[in-house]
């Protein structure tokens, strides 16, 4: 794994056996203008120049921006894009996270692909998500799943289950065991995150992703606002193993907290995922959450960051990581008050450098201060 700083853009590059993968992350800069259309301008310019300069093609997209900006975001970026001779239309994945300084853009994070042919995956008339077939097996990425119209919060998000469950199996995918990832996005998520996680555990259920047969994936559940009346967004990683390659994939447990279905949230702490010497780990959305679910340090921002760090440092430790092999990663904090704590933290755990991005996000309860989710690759150490 290769990490560097270009042109204002964080790149980690990840040579494996057939491809070269490329985690893109770019933050507000003072080297960028203020303005949001201009921020997204530039920050598409230098992107755009990256992908040229690699042959590389997007995978997936993510904008965290402020909301009140979102019109000329995404048309500055369309433009932008539309120079690049990969660009197939496709829509990212768009996160109402102001940035923790400022108004406009908060970051934008992409995983990219060369020597790999990456087909575009869609919903209806709509380009939803992208595949491309590597070693391992066939990925697939879908974004904006949405809820659907139905009488309750809790229907709309098992509606949401069920059309990406429809979109899966209509690629070829099983809902029940090839989800590695998601990322869960809820409006007024302390007003029903109980009762989401109730839709969540009765769609896995009824699908036998919680049966012997399923794979329960890790995943991130923040609060943002959502556009037009929606309840909730979903986005996720897939894989469809090659029996072929010494592929494992397995879910991974922190010594450190207790399982999260244990307090009605099905999902994991993480995924790892191992071939051809290279291992991944998918860390789920992480806070300061202790061996007995209970949410520990209520009154004390600092020490919840701190065991928040660890936490992902136990996680990590699992695999044969550590937090100098995050490819990506978003820190979100309900006020941008916090952002300086955590740096104060970072600097006080002597934490190198690492992709992480900054963003405004209400975390899924109300005595928490912050979570944070990460994505960290390295080689298999024997």
């Amino acid at each position: 794994m290769h990490y560097r700083c270009e042109s204002g853009l964080d790149v980690v590059e990840i040579a494996r056996q057939d491809r070269r993968e490329m985690y893109i992350s770019a933050g507000p800069s003072e080297a960028f203008p203020a303005r949001p259309a201009a921020q997204v301008r530039e920050v598409y310019r230098r992107l755009v120049d990256k992908l040229r300069s690699e042959k590389a093609k997007i995978l997936y997209e993510r904008i965290y921006a402020d909301g009140a900006a979102w019109d000329e975001i995404l048309l500055e970026r369309r433009s932008s894009l539309e120079r690049y001779a990969g660009f197939d239309g496709g829509e990212p994945s768009t996160v109402d996270g102001g940035p923790c300084g400022g108004r406009g853009l908060a970051g934008v994070q992409i995983w990219a692909v060369a020597g790999a042919a990456v087909r575009s995956v869609r919903d209806g008339d709509r380009i939803c998500g992208r595949r491309f077939q590597g070693t391992e097996g066939e990925f697939l990425v879908l974004s904006n799943i949405p809820s659907e119209a139905a009488p309750t919060r809790r229907d709309q998000a098992e509606r949401m289950f069920e059309r990406a469950a429809r979109i899966l199996e209509g690629e070829g995918f099983s809902f029940r065991s090839d989800i590695l990832r998601t990322w869960i996005y809820l409006d007024d998520i302390l007003l029903w995150y109980d009762e989401f996680n109730r839709a969540r555990s009765n769609v896995f259920r009824r699908s036998g992703i919680t049966g012997p047969e399923g794979f329960l994936p890790a995943s991130t559940g923040i609060g943002f606002r959502l556009p037009g009346g929606l309840v909730s967004l979903m986005d996720l990683l897939a894989l469809r193993r090659d029996p072929r390659s010494d592929l494992v994939v397995r879910r991974c447990y922190n010594p450190l907290q207790n399982e999260a279905p244990e307090y009605g949230s099905a999902f994991t702490r993480g995924t790892e995922v191992t071939c051809g010497g290279i291992r991944t780990a998918l860390v789920s959305g992480t806070a300061a959450i202790d061996e007995q679910g209970r949410t520990i340090h209520e009154e004390d921002a600092r020490k919840q960051m701190v065991r928040t760090v660890r936490n992902i440092q136990a996680l990590l430790e699992q695999s044969g990581l550590g937090w100098g092999d995050v490819s990506q990663g978003t820190l979100f904090v309900p006020s941008p008050a916090l952002l300086e704590d955590f740096r104060e933290v970072v600097a006080e755990l002597e934490l190198p450098r690492t992709p992480v991005l900054e963003v405004v996000g209400t975390v899924c309860r109300s005595d928490l201060r912050v979570e944070i989710e990460v994505t960290a690759t390295g080689p298999v150490v024997s």
